[in-house]
């Protein structure tokens, strides 16, 4: 998908379970795409297109730098990984339809307008068409998402405050 949207972001891959590396990269090279990989220290150039970030600890970094972020997992029956980590850090966020990890909180995102569900390849292929294009109008979903987060964290605040509050 990625080869064939003319793009200038770079895609970042970051495997749950960096032991997987060596499978992606064979997936890659099978695929004739050339990719950098953070494990072995390999720098992104300006020609970058696909980065390997298969480390671990660093998730967070790769987020905050991140334009937007789709949920891995989420177009198969395996389920998406944490989707509230990227919106928290304000990201428009994608997913497929498996996100059965995550119900209620696809429900207060999706009820919010924090997150992108698509059914499909062809539907995530046209999201991240439109994103290159015009990324500026997927930045009120990122905002949204971050926003309804920090809203309902204020909310747990206040009930800490209300039930430990000295009689």
């Amino acid at each position: 998908l990625w080869q064939k949207l003319t793009t200038k972001f770079l895609l970042v891959i970051v495997p749950r379970h960096p032991n997987r590396s060596l499978q992606i990269q064979k997936q890659l090279d099978a695929l004739n795409i050339q990719y950098r990989v953070r494990s072995k220290k390999q720098k992104i150039f300006n020609d970058t297109k696909i980065y390997l970030a298969d480390t671990l600890g660093e998730l967070t970094q790769f987020i905050q730098d991140a334009e937007c972020v789709f949920i891995g997992g989420s177009l198969i029956k395996h389920g998406g990984q944490n989707i509230l980590e990227p919106c928290r850090l304000g990201k428009p966020t994608i997913c497929g339809p498996y996100m059965f990890n995550f119900k209620e909180e696809m429900e207060f995102l999706q009820a919010k307008n924090a997150c992108l569900q698509v059914n499909s390849l062809s539907e995530l292929e046209m999201i991240f068409t439109d994103f290159t294009n015009n990324p500026e109008s997927f930045k009120l979903i990122g905002s949204n998402a971050k926003s309804a987060l920090q809203k309902q964290s204020t909310i747990l605040d206040t009930y800490i405050s209300i039930l430990f509050k000295p009689s």
